[in-house]
């Protein structure tokens, strides 16, 4: 029974799960980690209680927004606070069933690549299980996984795959002289799904037209080529250059203006040849040790020469495209794989001011250089039997295994995984930050040895070059806290760190913090410190929203100026207008100040029914609450 069609079928499908469960397992009782703490502690929008219409419409439209919006990946945080609450080990359980899934569906398309280019072999029919699992349990894949918030990167894969393998199913059958236009529409469907977690949905297109370059080649029922398909992929790719150009050329003319990274366009896309070709050492050698996770200690390129490196870099992608070019027909899956890893990183190594580097922009990347891997070894392991390609495949997958369990266990432990990329990456202040975080939770009392080494790790972070605020931040809120008086260098250093380029992330959340714990009294007085740096931050960004909300909430809380507050938090309103929550809060400021005009009322009761589905069950009640106080108010007159 065991040897039926239907059971080897289903075995390496259970094989890939049990195998990725295994790994990760230990991972999944770690904690929140980097960009987890904007998106899931300090953002309470996915914290729904039901499924109810009104709390759907507030998940799918709260969270970080891409170019347009990411509502499924914020349905599935929402889902989960309403079957688990804030349980951390759920969300992360939930990653994993994500990552099963893809698992799968790697399989199925690393199975249908190798038919298509090995149609007249079957002595290779394990290599697709063996690449799955290798890309299953890849040490790299841990960042991804246990790392809660790119559950969207996982659900946009999921699109990808799934859409890729409607489309060459589509294709199969329509060389077959079948028809399969509805794998066409489910392979657009599923790019949309994909876009609903994530941007990178986008990348479908640009892997298919690799497929169809390298596999397919455009192949029509019989042995032509269909001028249809070559017509569609030209299409394609212009509309695609266009809007990419439509979305780039901001960052192209306007970029040191507008964004707050410390690098040109011109920088950046240097810069990338580095960081891909330490992404391919990554995965050729996955020990934990190179995978830092924070890669804020690397300096942009200047120039091809600047570092020198660059230029090596470069020459070696130009020399690999170069080999896939040459191979495209006698080894296509090598072909394949080359142009598979850097099509996959298309978006994320252009101009557009991302992050220099993370480690999850390799999870589908990963694909490609196994893909080389796989098509070289079985090349060369047709000097072996089956059972010795089989063994020496088997221990290359364990000792991948091995690799990322141990990989998985230090995510498995807040602490240790501190330590861990403290000690791998001893140049970014973001490690040492992230060290300094976790010992000030282990103790706050200043008499305390922790206490010290926490402040010693948060100076020693802020001394690194190109320090963000945040460590100074951490210093000052500290010191605060202790009662200790912040020196006049101390300012001097932050409204220099928040003032020297347009205001970003790191200095949003330095800001906010300091702010926050001045409101909450949590810190000794420092009012004037704090409005002085207000004045300074406003000066460099006067178009910035979270700064002059910011500043009405230290003006009503801190300086008792409701008038300054109210004016603030209107600027903020008009610079932003379609935002529910600002608004919310001008109208609250404004009845708390004494304001009952029928003016109000009418606002009031405009934002309830124009913005009721974005408000969380509280902000309704806070809403409506201040409507029937107008209204009754009406009434009595």
């Amino acid at each position: 029974m065991i040897t039926s069609p239907s059971y080897r079928r289903l075995l390496p499908v259970l094989g890939l799960a049990v195998l990725a469960v295994l790994v990760f397992h230990v991972g999944l009782s770690g904690g929140l980690i980097f960009d987890d703490e904007p998106n899931l502690v300090r953002d309470t929008s996915w914290r729904i209680t039901s499924l109810s219409a009104d709390q759907l419409v507030q998940v799918a439209s709260g969270g970080i927004a891409g170019l347009g919006g990411r509502p499924l990946a914020m349905f599935s945080f929402g889902l989960n606070h309403v079957t688990t609450g804030e349980s951390i080990y759920a969300l992360k359980l939930t990653n994993l069933s994500f990552h099963i899934l893809n698992t799968w569906l790697v399989y199925a398309l690393v199975v249908r690549f190798f038919r298509i280019a090995l149609p007249d072999t079957r002595r290779s029919s394990y290599v697709p299980l063996f690449v799955a699992a290798a890309w299953t349990i890849h040490p790299l894949q841990a960042s991804t996984v246990l790392y809660v918030v790119q559950r969207m990167e996982l659900g946009a894969a999921t699109g990808i795959l799934l859409s890729l393998l409607a489309y060459v199913s589509a294709r199969e059958r329509q060389i077959a002289g079948r028809p399969a236009n509805l794998r066409f529409i489910v392979c657009i469907l599923a790019m949309l799904f994909g876009l609903g977690f994530k941007e990178s949905a986008l990348l479908a297109p640009v892997f298919i037209l690799l497929i169809e370059l390298v596999l397919l080649r455009f192949a029509g029922p019989g042995a032509g080529r269909s001028r249809a398909l070559i017509a569609v992929a030209w299409g394609t790719a212009i509309a695609g250059v266009v809007g990419y150009l439509w979305i780039a050329w901001p960052f192209l003319t306007q970029m040191q203006a507008i964004s707050s990274r410390d690098f040109t366009p011109y920088e950046r896309v240097l810069t990338q040849g580095r960081v891909l070709i330490m992404y391919l050492g990554q995965i050729v050698i996955p020990l934990p040790d190179t995978l830092r996770f924070y890669y804020d200690d690397i300096r942009p390129s200047t120039s091809l020469i600047s570092p020198l490196s660059t230029l090596v870099c470069w020459l070696v992608i130009a020399m690999s495209a170069w080999i896939a070019w040459c191979l495209r027909r006698r080894a296509p899956l090598v072909a394949l794989g080359i142009g598979w890893f850097f099509a996959a990183h298309a978006l994320t190594s252009n101009v557009i001011p991302l992050e220099l580097a993370f480690e999850h922009r390799n999870y589908l990347a990963l694909i490609g250089p196994l893909l080389v891997c796989a098509d070289i070894a079985r090349r060369l392991g047709g000097h072996f039997n089956a059972d010795a390609r089989r063994t020496l495949a088997g221990a290359s997958v364990a000792g991948l295994a091995a690799l990322s369990y141990v990989q998985a266990a230090t995510w498995g432990n807040p602490f240790e995984l501190d330590l861990a990329l403290e000690n791998r990456a001893p140049q970014s202040q973001r490690a040492s930050y992230a060290l300094g975080q976790r010992l000030l939770q282990t103790s706050s009392d200043p008499a305390s040895p922790t206490w010290h080494l926490a402040r010693r790790q948060f100076e020693r972070a802020a001394a690194l070059p190109g320090s963000s605020p945040l460590p100074l931040q951490a210093m000052i809120i500290m010191d605060a806290q202790a009662g200790i008086d912040v020196s006049p260098d101390t300012w001097n250093r932050m409204r220099a760190l928040l003032t020297e380029r347009p205001i970003g992330p790191a200095q949003t959340s330095a800001l906010y913090a300091i702010t926050q714990c001045t409101i909450e009294r949590r810190c000794a007085p420092h009012a004037q410190s704090l409005l002085d740096l207000f004045a300074a931050v406003l000066e460099k960004n006067p178009s910035d929203v979270a700064v002059h909300a910011m500043y009405a909430n230290f003006a009503w809380n801190v300086l008792r100026d409701r008038n300054l507050a109210i004016a603030v938090q209107r600027m903020a309103v008009d610079l932003r207008n379609d935002d529910p929550q600002l608004e919310l809060s001008l109208i609250e400021m404004e009845f708390a100040n004494g304001e009952r005009s029928p003016d109000l009322l009418e606002r009031a009761a405009a934002l309830a029914q124009r913005h009721r589905h974005r408000y969380s069950p509280s902000e309704r009640e806070r809403l409506f609450a201040i409507e029937a106080a107008l209204r009754q108010g009406k009434g009595a007159q």
